[in-house]
């Protein structure tokens, strides 16, 4: 019966030592791209996908993006704290924070996307435990044994799981029959885009999420950075998919308070005409394509700067 237990207990040793192997191999999606990252960045965006309108290669200072598609303001401000904790921003660096309309009503995991906070999964892998919103032991052996397998399959080049094939999708192929132009595709998106950002905003109460955005200005302040405020630029349709007296009293009005009392800049560009009414400046309704990228990034560096000298 010992012999039993103990012949147990090494292949339990032995399994869990080769998880751990494979597990170290490689972080999974954004937990991957953050572990790479090299010190001394001058300037760091956080924020949602609208983060990525930001182009660094127009800048002389080492940039990064660290924003992520439907973040929450709650890990922004974890993911500053991993940048400052880990000593790999620059002394004076600046921290952008662009802000979207919907961010405030968004609650920390994302639970509007459901799949048990398959939101933060990523953050599992890099954070402390202190930092992740509803921390799971359970939950973080079961993600680090599914990386652990994912890595082996891709070493031994097993086909990972199977994944259906996409359905056709039946605006494609009308599309194809009578060629749109880009203004009406970004009417389209913004049709859809606003309906379901409208319903992000309001989700829960602000309070937090006003919380959580004075916590990293007072904290970047405190710690010898510039912390700025940035609304990017958006197409005219997806402005006005929102119902404007809304906007103006439970965004814009907001965040210039919200600068007034912290002392940050605030720099709106959301219907900036130099680009809501140029469609060939964005990809879809509220990200701008690679031309819109390096205009808005030549402009917002250079105003920053001023607003920054002001200062």
């Amino acid at each position: 019966m010992k012999k039993f237990f103990a012949e147990i207990l090494f292949v339990g040793i032995a399994v869990a030592a080769i998880s751990y192997y494979f597990d170290g191999i490689k972080n999974p999606g954004f937990a991957n791209f953050i572990s790479r990252i090299k010190p001394d960045y001058e300037i760091a965006n956080f924020g949602t996908s609208h983060g990525y309108d930001f182009n660094y290669h127009v800048s002389p200072l080492r940039g990064i993006n660290l924003n992520r598609g439907g973040n929450t303001l709650f890990y922004d401000l974890q993911n500053y704290y991993y940048m400052k904790e880990n000593k790999l921003l620059a002394d004076n660096a600046i921290i952008v924070l662009p802000i979207s309309y919907f961010i405030f009503g968004l609650d920390e995991n994302r639970s509007d996307r459901g799949l048990e906070n398959a939101f933060v999964d990523d953050y599992y892998f890099y954070m402390n435990r202190d930092q992740i919103h509803e921390y799971s032991v359970k939950k973080e052996v079961a993600l680090h044994s599914h990386n652990a397998q994912r890595n082996f399959k891709s070493k031994y080049k097993i086909p990972q799981n199977f994944k259906r094939a996409p359905t056709k999708n039946k605006n494609v192929a009308q599309n194809k029959k009578r060629k749109i132009s880009q203004k009406e595709k970004l009417a389209k998106h913004a049709e859809d885009r606003t309906k379901r950002h409208f319903e992000l905003a309001r989700l829960m109460p602000p309070e937090k999420n006003f919380m959580y955005l004075e916590e990293l200005i007072l904290d970047a302040k405190e710690s010898g950075f510039n912390p700025v405020l940035v609304t990017v630029p958006y197409y005219e349709a997806y402005n006005q998919g929102f119902d404007l007296d809304w906007l103006k009293k439970q965004y814009f009005e907001r965040l210039n308070r919200f600068g007034n009392k912290l002392g940050v800049p605030y720099l709106d560009y959301s219907h900036d005409e130099r680009f809501t009414k140029n469609e060939g400046l964005f990809k879809d309704s509220d990200h701008l394509n690679e031309a819109g990228k390096e205009m808005f990034s030549e402009l917002v560096l250079e105003d920053i700067n001023v607003r920054l000298s002001e200062n």
